[in-house]
């Protein structure tokens, strides 16, 4: 009896412990990316936490797309503390630890670079976001490059895409930038938020405030008519990738969503470097997902993208 006992309490101690993950929840979350004319991204995060818990909480990670170029983080008493681990996983220090029910308001703002990508002679932004904890009352701002405005249509293999995805709650200008605004009630923990934003510099163009008011218009038919034809998400994976990462990613969906990585190099003829550096490229653009298969890596399309995960 004894015996079953020990078994028993080594079971329960050896059981995957997330409390962190789930002790706080977040409210009133926005995000402003602000693109600058270089291409780089301003975000400013900020947000109320509150603890959900049973545990204070001292320490806070927060998970940044790539690795940030400055970076400030404050409470509403000033600059707080922090150690950034990983290149990109942020660890805050709160002032003072936060009790069950009790709740702080954060800022969070860094720069960014590469996740604005030339198409032709237009940029296109793609954007996502995975929350750490469960959140209500999500917005997210992008205010595109002064003198931009927003391309009309997106012409690529046949098919004919809006430049706005997915379709903005508002759009709307300050007299300088064109705005976009997605809000969303809610997002759960590991929903992915994705957004994708074609526009067109102006600078080496005639510059006419008029070219803001046309995006302008162009940005509110958008709100209407996001996608013409079927299969939107596949269409837009192809428009973001480079011709050898849309070679693998064709690959893998005629493969029904699931191919090994070592079938890639064989039947592509690309060295394992090159198809490892694509993979990635796949992956950060959430395209994929990659997981270990004996000696080789299992790759699947994630299913918004024509997958089955």
């Amino acid at each position: 009896m004894k015996k079953i006992g020990f078994i028993f309490i080594l079971f329960v101690l050896l059981l995957p412990v997330n409390a962190h993950a789930i002790s706080y929840k977040f409210s009133n979350y926005s995000m402003n990316l602000e693109i600058s004319q270089t291409s780089m991204i301003n975000e400013t995060v900020s947000f109320t936490m509150k603890n959900i818990g049973e545990s204070p909480i001292a320490l806070v990670e927060y998970f940044i797309a790539s690795k940030p170029l400055s970076l400030g983080i404050y409470d509403s008493k000033g600059p707080l503390n922090y150690t950034i681990e990983n290149g990109n996983t942020v660890v805050i220090s709160l002032r003072e630890p936060l009790k069950n029910g009790t709740s702080d308001s954060i800022k969070i703002n860094f720069e960014l670079s590469g996740f604005v990508a030339d198409f032709k002679e237009d940029k296109i932004l793609s954007f996502s976001y995975i929350p750490e904890a469960n959140i209500t009352a999500f917005s997210l701002i992008v205010k595109l490059p002064p003198r931009s405005t927003l391309a009309s249509e997106i012409e690529k293999s046949g098919e004919s895409l809006s430049a706005v995805y997915p379709s903005p709650t508002k759009i709307y200008t300050n007299g300088k930038r064109i705005i976009l605004e997605w809000q969303r009630d809610e997002l759960k923990i590991g929903e992915s938020f994705r957004v994708f934003v074609m526009y067109s510099n102006l600078n080496k163009r005639n510059y006419s405030p008029l070219w803001v008011l046309f995006g302008l218009l162009i940005g509110t038919a958008l709100t209407y008519f996001v996608i013409k034809g079927k299969n939107k998400n596949k269409n837009i994976a192809r428009m973001v990738l480079s011709g050898d990462e849309e070679k693998i990613y064709e690959l893998i969906l005629a493969s029904d969503g699931e191919i090994l990585q070592e079938e890639i190099v064989k039947t592509t003829g690309f060295s394992k470097a090159k198809v490892s550096k694509l993979i990635r490229n796949l992956e950060i653009k959430k395209i994929i997902k990659k997981e270990p298969y004996r000696k080789t890596n299992r790759l699947m399309l994630k299913k918004e993208f024509g997958g089955r995960f």
